[in-house]
């Protein structure tokens, strides 16, 4: 999960695509990836559980997603049982919002690497970030004075009309 993260961070688009799942992975995956990890300026990410069971109950929550080809994920588990899941909030900017991802991901093993399966995304609110709260990056100053997330191609806040 962290390597995934840090690939995101550096918009390493070739790795993110290559450690999803081979029965998920799509012809349009690497344009999505490439299209999310450039708008987006990561901030955090916390992992909160992980293991060979879910962590919360999934109950409460969506299925998780059907277009997975869950015959051929349950064929490879009957070879090679190793599936695990990962609970995981991560924090990024675009433009002026705060986001937050919180998703409780499956992951299989194949041939001693980790492959993305699917999720089940939490819901949290978009926040807007005004022009003199502090930036959410940590940098202790104002959102219209901090420059550490414009390098990854954020635009900078607008100013007000004169």
């Amino acid at each position: 999960m962290r390597s995934r993260f840090s690939a995101y961070v550096l918009q390493l688009v070739p790795y993110i695509a290559e450690t999803y799942y081979p029965a998920v992975q799509s012809a349009d995956a690497i344009a999505e990836i490439a299209a999310f990890a450039g708008d987006a300026h990561f901030l955090a990410l916390q992992v909160l559980a992980f293991g060979d069971s879910p962590a919360i109950d999934l109950g409460q929550f969506p299925a998780f997603p059907p277009a997975v080809n869950l015959s051929a994920v349950n064929d490879l588990l009957a070879a090679q049982p190793a599936l695990s899941y990962v609970h995981f909030k991560v924090w990024f900017l675009i433009a002026d919002k705060l986001h937050l991802l919180e998703e409780h991901s499956r992951f299989v093993r194949i041939d001693g690497h980790w492959g993305y399966v699917d999720g089940v995304l939490l819901p949290h609110p978009v926040l807007k970030i005004g022009r003199n709260d502090l930036c959410p990056c940590g940098s202790g100053k104002k959102f219209k004075a901090c420059r550490p997330h414009w390098l990854n191609h954020q635009p900078a806040p607008a100013s007000p009309p004169r």
